[in-house]
C-alpha cells in the first residue's frame, strides 16, 4: 500500500479569494494573492515557497498575503503542471510556481534555453546559471508571452533510470532505441527522449508497465528516483538528460494592477527565496547517496558515452537556438561551462545488502480466511514513520488518517493527507496459499499488491506484512512500518 506523492485527487474545487487592485488599497490595504503550484507539501520547491510568502508578508507588514494553493493542477498526474500554467494564463490565479518545462507547451518559450538537453550538466554549473545575468532577459522577456517572469532556480538534474528487471542499466543512446521511457507529459521531454530512439509513455502509473516488462526506464532525478512507485530504478548520474527548472511568474494584468511599491516587495522577496533555496538545495552527490541509503543503484555511463548522448541530441539543442534570445543564453552557458575545471561527477555507489535482498522467507502459518467485514481506521504521523525506519519521502508520502473498508473478496482503502486531500484505491482479496491474505489494486489504482496475515483482537485488526509486488526486504519493512499494527474497527 506504500504509494508515490499524491496522484488521486480530482480537479481540486478551491475557493478562490477575490483579488483587490491596487487602485483600492486606500479602502482596503490587505490584497491576497494566489499562487499555484502542481506539486503537494513537502516537494523540494516547498522551502521556495515558505520563504516566499513569508518575505511578502513581512515586507508588506502584513498588506499582502500569498495564498499558496497545493495541486492547483489537480490529480491528473501526467497533465498537472499544463492545466497549473494554464490557471495563470487565464488569470484565474494571479502567481504560480511552474516547472519551466511544462511553459514551452503553453505557448511560453523564453525558458527553453535553460532546459536545452545535455547541456547544464552538474549543479555548480547549474546554480552559477541561476544567478548569472543570462537569466535576467530570459525572465524580462517572458512578458511578451503573458506572464511576468520573477525567478529562476534550478531543481535538480534529471538522469535516465532503469527498471533493471526490464534490462540492463541505459548506459549509452542506442540503449534508448525501441525502448519504452516514462516522463510526464511534455514536448520539450518527448522530444529528447524521441532523440535518442526510445517511445515516451506517461500513463497515470509506471506500475503496469514494470510488472508487464514493457517498460525500461524513466526520466527523473535523484531527489524524487525512490517515488517511482517503490521500484527503486538504477540511476545514470553523469547523463544530466536536462535540467529541471522551476519558475515563479506572475499574471501580466493581476501583475499591472498593483504598485509599484507592491511590485517591489514581491521581486525581493522572489530573490530572497531563490537565495534560500540555492542554500539549501542538495546536490546530486548528497541525493545519491541518500538515494542509495534507500535501496537505489547508481552508476555512470562514462565520458565516451555521454559524449555520444550530446551528439544524439543535438537537433534538439540547434533547435532551441533557433530563437536568438535562445541562442544567446546558450552561448552564455557554454562559456560558464568552459571556465570550468575538473568538475566531479557523481560518483556510483550501491545499497546496503539488506537494501535489495530479496524478503526473508516466511514460514508457514496456520490456515486463514479473509478480513472479517468492517471498516478499520489507523493514524500514523511523519514523525511515525521515520522512527520505524521508513525513507523521509516515504514518510511524507504516507502520513494521514487511512481507512481500510472490507465486504468480503472487495473493499478499498483510503488516506486522508493532513492537507486535507483524499487518496482511496479499490482492491480485492484472496486467501494465498491457505495462511495469507493478498490485497490487490484495481487496474486503475498505482499500487502493487501486498500479502498480508490478520488477527482480530476485540474491535482491533491487527495486521502484519508478509510480502509485496517489489519483494526487496526495504519495501517490505517499509510496508509494514506504514500499515502494519493495530486498526481500530469502527463499522
Amino acid at each position: 500500500m506504500r504509494h508515490p506523492p499524491v496522484v488521486l485527487a480530482a480537479m481540486l474545487a478551491v475557493t478562490l479569494l477575490p483579488f483587490v487592485p491596487a487602485t483600492t488599497l486606500a479602502a482596503d490595504p490587505s490584497i491576497t494573492l494566489r499562487l499555484a503550484t502542481a506539486e503537494n507539501a513537502g516537494r523540494p520547491s516547498q522551502v521556495f515557497l515558505d520563504t516566499f510568502a513569508s518575505s511578502v508578508e513581512q515586507a508588506s507588514a502584513g498588506s499582502i498575503v500569498v495564498d499558496v494553493i497545493l495541486q492547483a493542477g489537480g490529480g491528473d498526474d501526467v497533465d498537472k503542471e499544463g492545466i497549473t500554467a494554464e490557471r495563470v494564463l487565464s488569470g484565474d490565479v494571479e502567481l504560480a510556481v511552474i516547472p519551466v518545462r511544462a511553459w514551452g507547451d503553453a505557448g511560453v518559450t523564453v525558458f527553453d534555453a535553460l532546459s536545452a538537453p545535455l547541456l547544464i550538466d552538474n549543479d555548480e554549473l547549474a546554480v552559477t546559471v541561476a544567478t548569472d545575468p543570462l537569466v535576467q532577459p530570459l525572465l524580462a522577456a517572458a512578458s511578451e508571452q503573458g506572464i511576468v517572469g520573477l525567478a529562476v532556480w534550478p531543481e535538480d538534474l534529471r538522469h535516465p533510470f532503469t527498471f533493471e528487471r526490464n534490462g540492463p542499466p541505459l548506459l549509452a543512446p542506442d540503449d534508448f532505441a525501441g525502448q519504452e521511457i516514462f516522463a510526464l507529459r511534455s514536448s520539450l521531454q518527448k522530444e529528447i527522449l524521441e532523440a535518442l530512439g526510445a517511445t515516451v509513455v506517461n500513463p497515470a502509473t509506471v506500475d503496469e508497465g514494470v510488472t508487464s516488462g514493457t517498460l525500461r526506464g524513466a526520466e527523473t532525478g535523484l531527489q524524487v528516483g525512490a517515488q517511482l512507485m517503490g521500484f527503486l530504478p538504477t540511476a545514470t548520474a553523469d547523463v544530466t538528460l536536462y535540467p529541471k527548472w522551476q519558475a515563479l511568474v506572475a499574471e501580466d494584468v493581476a501583475w499591472s494592477r498593483l504598485s509599484a511599491e507592491q511590485q517591489t516587495i514581491i521581486r525581493d522577496a522572489a530573490a530572497a527565496a531563490q537565495a534560500a533555496y540555492l542554500a539549501t538545495r542538495p546536490t546530486d552527490v548528497v541525493s545519491a547517496k541518500a538515494y542509495c541509503e534507500a535501496g537505489g543503484i547508481v552508476v555512470t555511463a562514462g565520458r565516451a558515452n555521454v559524449d555520444a548522448f550530446r551528439a544524439a541530441v543535438q537537433p534538439v539543442v540547434d533547435r532551441i537556438a533557433q530563437d536568438p534570445l535562445a541562442a544567446s543564453a546558450i552561448s552564455a552557458i557554454l562559456a560558464l561551462r568552459e571556465t570550468q575545471r575538473d568538475v566531479h561527477s557523481t560518483p556510483p555507489c550501491r545499497p546496503s545488502i539488506d537494501a535489495t535482498a530479496s524478503s526473508l522467507p516466511v514460514e508457514p502459518g496456520p490456515p486463514t480466511t479473509l478480513i472479517p467485514d468492517g471498516v478499520y481506521v489507523l493514524t500514523v504521523t511523519e514523525r511515525d514513520l521515520l522512527a520505524r525506519g521508513t525513507t523521509a519521502t516515504t514518510a511524507g508520502n504516507n502520513e494521514g488518517d487511512w481507512t481500510l473498508s472490507v465486504s468480503g473478496t472487495d473493499g478499498f482503502w483510503s488516506l486522508r493527507h493532513p492537507t486535507g486531500h483524499l487518496e482511496r484505491c479499490d482492491v480485492t482479496f484472496e486467501v494465498r496459499l491457505e495462511d495469507r491474505v493478498r490485497m490487490a489494486p484495481a487496474p486503475s489504482c498505482p499500487q502493487y499488491w501486498t500479502d498480508l496475515r490478520w488477527r482480530l483482537d476485540g474491535d482491533q485488526l491487527w495486521i502484519t506484512v508478509l510480502d509485496d509486488a517489489i519483494g526487496t526486504r526495504l519495501n517490505v519493512l517499509e510496508d509494514q512500518a506504514i500499515i502494519g499494527g493495530p486498526w481500530t474497527k469502527i463499522e
